[in-house]
């Protein structure tokens, strides 16, 4: 039997989508697809990045239990900035704009917040809720197209959801109710017997379980009401400029999957963008904020970074087999894994193979023999001889599947083709074609800091998992 869920959705859920969204300029959220929108925060006119990340923090204590005023005020403290005019009757007016723009912003990202997690509980149990209903608020501020959904019931799995999950719309506060198979019948089948032409004192009801014709038309962005024809499209299917997107469903989607819903020409344009587009590296809320948040990586590698993490975890379930998992860097696609021994896997016809088709490869692997993640003297000759072919080296170690430690190795400072031969013939010659080291642990240690600080030859990252 399925289990069902009668508790709601812990509160951390909602604040971790809000704390998770990426500090953006409005330039940049502008470009991002649809599907990214959600996963990042920008306040129009303001290109302080600190003070975004300010009003994201505000925002996702709000789910926690924090006050919704509290949270509001700090909004506003942060939006100081756009507050610019002496003259006392502008000033009250921007002030007053801020304040508005304080509500929205909540409102926006917190209904949000609320709507990621309801549509994730419901996502889990559609065997046990088939259906799902729309209900507005029903007050005078509900938009014509909200409120002529509300009440209808409609299977779970139609595409109407998909765009049409609340908030789909600035300011929507519209809600989603489960309902079992057996209430959409009886639902079904009071609004069939309340229907009597022939009787004329008969109450008529609207049929609440959409039919097929409805579910078709709703699915088109169309819905019957008073003899009149409703456009309920969503804002991005009305082909309006940096519309309002709200797609829960894609929230999880990873990147690849994003891609290859898009043609060659508009990933490549997507992909370029992202790759010369640097973002500050957002802190979680709750850690210490600096005074400017420099842009330290791409947009491409925050919006790669999960795929790697995913690629790491499938390296670590080999288990006591050393496996690679590779990916197209520029694609983020998926090649096909290599599979080795216990102490090492074999990437040269790979690599070349990449370098000839002008691909970039990340790869990830295991260390089934090492207590740790280090990067070995393979790993990092590897890299350094391959700068045109491999992006990035990750390393994991780890046991059933759970990564216990992770690191991740990629290009520093550019060096010369004569400097870069001796330099991987050194540290080659630390490791033994067996795997094991030929030098002391400190002695590879203390040439690996010389690596990084003194040569500035690679660059050492620990993601977090």
């Amino acid at each position: 039997m399925p289990s069902i869920l009668t508790e709601p959705v812990p509160n951390e859920v909602a604040a971790a989508f809000v704390s998770d969204k990426q500090p953006m300029l409005r330039k940049t959220f502008d470009q991002l697809l649809p599907e990214l929108k959600a996963r990042a925060i920008c306040v129009t006119g303001m290109e302080d990045l600190s003070a975004v990340q300010r009003v994201r923090d505000a925002i996702a204590e709000v789910p926690m239990g924090g006050d919704w005023e509290a949270a509001k005020d700090k909004i506003v403290e942060n939006l100081g900035s756009l507050v610019t005019s002496s003259d006392p009757d502008e000033m009250a007016a921007q002030i007053a704009s801020a304040e508005a723009r304080a509500e929205l912003l909540l409102r926006t990202h917190g209904f949000q917040a609320y709507a990621a997690a309801e549509y994730q509980s419901l996502d889990e149990q559609r065997d046990v809720f088939p259906y799902w209903e729309y209900v507005s608020m029903r007050d005078d501020r509900v938009r014509d197209s909200h409120a002529a959904l509300n009440g209808l019931i409609i299977p779970c799995d139609s595409p109407f959801w998909a765009d049409h999950f609340p908030p789909w719309d600035w300011g929507c506060r519209c809600e989603v109710r489960p309902r079992t198979a057996a209430e959409a019948g009886e639902i079904e089948a009071e609004g069939k017997r309340q229907i009597n032409p022939e009787d004329p004192n008969a109450v008529v009801t609207p049929q609440r379980v959409a039919d097929a014709h409805v579910v078709k038309m709703l699915e088109k962005g169309q819905l019957q009401e008073n003899g009149r024809t409703l456009d309920i499209r969503a804002p991005l299917n009305q082909g309006k400029p940096n519309a309002y997107t709200w797609k829960p469903g894609d929230l999880r989607l990873p990147l690849d999957k994003i891609m290859t819903r898009y043609d060659a020409e508009t990933t490549k344009a997507f992909v370029d963008f992202a790759q010369r587009t640097r973002i500050p590296d957002g802190r979680p809320a709750g850690r210490p904020d600096s005074d400017a948040l420099a842009p330290t990586r791409s947009l491409w590698d925050w919006l790669y970074e999960p795929l790697l993490q995913a690629d790491a975890t499938a390296a670590i379930s080999a288990g006591k087999t050393e496996i690679a998992i590779l990916r197209d860097y520029d694609t983020a696609l998926p090649l096909p894994p290599i599979t080795g021994d216990a102490t090492r896997v074999m990437l040269a016809d790979t690599i070349a193979s990449a370098r000839r088709d002008g691909r970039r490869l990340t790869i990830e692997h295991n260390h089934p023999e090492a207590p740790d993640a280090t990067p070995s003297p393979n790993d990092v000759a590897t890299l350094l001889a391959n700068p045109d072919a491999i992006y990035s080296m990750g390393a994991s170690a780890g046991y059933s599947g759970s990564i216990i430690d992770r690191s991740k190795i990629k290009h520093g400072e550019p060096i010369s083709d004569s400097g870069r031969e001796k330099l991987v013939a050194k540290i080659r010659s630390m490791q033994k074609p067996n795997g094991m080291l030929a030098v002391s642990l400190d002695t590879w240690l203390a040439m690996f800091r010389q690596l990084q600080e003194t040569q500035g030859a690679i660059r050492y990252e620990i993601p977090e998992s």
